[in-house]
């Protein structure tokens, strides 16, 4: 029989060796959340630039006035690369607008493996003028 005194430890070192895989998981979902939150963000900013853009086409400096709406939009302006529309808008036509966002992960850890120059990027198509 094996006596409880040689077993004492055995939770320990179980524990101790579980632990960092158990937390490169952890760390594993909050980076893959976090991208995908990212993703979502810059995606929205976009529909919101183009659709402000296809509105108020008509109006002096639109285009900047959409692009900076969707630099607002998107969770850390200053890492907003840029926004480029198709073209101007006419009446009835339709154009579309493109974000790109650099990507920083959440933790660091992702950047040290796939460097810092990850790119997101949003697209999105409006008609304008309605």
């Amino acid at each position: 029989m094996f006596s409880v005194k040689r077993e004492r430890g055995a939770a320990a070192v179980e524990f101790a060796l579980l632990l960092p895989v158990l937390m490169v998981i952890l760390l594993g979902i909050m980076e893959f959340g976090y991208a995908f939150y990212i993703q979502a963000s810059v995606a929205s900013a976009t529909r919101v630039g183009i659709r402000d853009y296809a509105i108020h086409y008509a109006q002096p400096h639109a285009q900047d006035d959409a692009r900076a709406l969707a630099r607002s939009g998107v969770p850390n302006p200053a890492y907003f690369v840029s926004g480029t529309f198709s073209g101007t808008c006419t009446d009835g036509a339709q154009n579309t607008l493109v974000v790109t966002y650099r990507y920083r992960s959440l933790t660091g850890l992702l950047d040290k493996i796939v460097g810092t120059n990850v790119i997101v990027t949003g697209k999105a198509s409006m008609q304008c003028g309605g």
